[in-house]
């Protein structure tokens, strides 16, 4: 029997959240410069492709109502909230605040049939010189984050430590970015790409796709399918691989440094996904519902439609571990589930280290062999 306090630890196991990080930036590292651009130069450098739109990009765009509305402010000079960039070494510019703003004026100034705007039932080519003068004239007020010194002076990890923290500061006085879509602007890199295209892939989607959080079309997505295939990644790594790894107890920083070192190319990202690709066909020939915890509705007795991160690292780690002696194939993924769970429901530190102690060191160490020996056992 499932008793009360044990309902109530499930909704922690459902609900993995990541704690927070800290970086103190330097005196003396980064100077902000207030400047006005107008729309004219802002579309020049995009045709240049000198604006880098870093992909944090996130459901829901603006509505058309809402891209129209903005036009017509565009045209009445109304004052529009400020555009945030950081100034990048080849003096290109990424752009850490405005996206939509920026997207939907340079959409309509050439007419993108995939986001079709009017000004009153007009397109860009419809209108009079005067209002297409109107729109090039218009100057955004942009806060231009800028190295105070030599970027190529500076430690990578450093840098993106504060573009990480910077990008973090920025939204926190509007809709606040997840921590994976800090991280996907900061890491931004084709390694990133092959990341955030893996996620889509058969091995991996068919496994998370009941959980409605993952779905890409859903409006409330925020990144979660990347940071969890980073996650499966990067403790498996770690696992196999503990001396090319400054393990951080924090997941927000050991995902940031795992990262660091897939864009330096020590981390052989290709390989881990080959790799991935494997583990993950075999998870899913033996039970697709693999990664989901356990129904509360259902008395534990079932899988529910919710993602349990921590049973799910374990048993890619666990998976591993047997890939060379044959891929064990007469296991019960859902009986092992139930069980780990009942067995721990009333030893509060065993419940604690196997569902909620994510990066602890000791934990992701006996998680793997809390699964070894429940699949051991004839």
């Amino acid at each position: 029997m499932i008793n009360n306090e044990t309902k109530n630890k499930n909704k922690i196991i459902e609900n993995d959240l990541e704690q927070g990080s800290e970086f103190e930036i330097p005196p003396g590292y980064i100077k902000v410069m207030s400047q006005q651009f107008a729309v004219d130069s802002l579309f020049k450098w995009h045709k240049k492709n000198k604006l880098i739109f870093p992909d944090f990009q996130r459901g829901p765009v603006w509505k058309k109502d809402k891209k129209e509305s903005l036009i017509d402010s565009v045209l009445l000079k109304m004052p529009i909230p400020s555009l945030t960039f950081f100034e990048l070494p080849n003096q290109n510019f990424e752009v850490i605040d405005g996206l939509q703003r920026l997207t939907t004026i340079f959409d309509f100034i050439e007419e993108n049939p995939k986001n079709e705007i009017k000004y009153k039932n007009k397109k860009y080519k419809d209108l009079s010189d005067f209002e297409k003068d109107s729109i090039g004239d218009y100057s955004f007020h942009v806060s231009l984050f800028l190295f105070e010194k030599n970027e190529k002076e500076l430690e990578i990890e450093t840098t993106n430590k504060i573009k990480y923290d910077i990008f973090k500061r920025i939204n926190k006085g509007s809709e606040i970015l997840t921590n994976q879509e800090v991280r996907n602007a900061v890491y931004s890199s084709p390694n990133l790409k092959k990341i955030v295209n893996f996620t889509k892939t058969t091995p991996f989607y068919s496994l998370i796709i009941n959980d409605s959080k993952f779905k890409y079309d859903a409006p409330e997505n925020r990144k979660p399918q990347d940071e969890f295939l980073i996650r499966l990644l990067s403790y498996s790594d770690w696992y196999f691989n503990k001396e090319k790894y400054k393990f951080k107890n924090k997941k927000e920083d050991f995902l940031n440094f795992f990262m660091e070192n897939v864009n330096k190319n020590i981390i052989n990202i290709d390989l881990l996904l080959e790799n991935a690709t494997e583990i993950l066909d075999k998870i899913n020939t033996i039970n697709k519902s693999s990664f989901y915890s356990l129904s509360r509705n259902k008395r534990y007795e079932e899988e529910s439609n919710k993602i349990m991160e921590t049973f799910s690292e374990a048993l890619f780690i666990y998976f591993q571990t047997v890939k060379d002696n044959n891929f064990p194939t007469e296991i019960d993924i859902k009986n092992a589930k139930y069980k780990i769970f009942v067995e721990y429901q009333d030893d509060k530190n065993k419940f604690k280290e196997f569902f909620q102690s994510t990066t602890s060191i000791k934990s992701i160490k006996n998680r793997v062999e809390i699964l070894n020996s429940f699949f051991s056992k004839k």
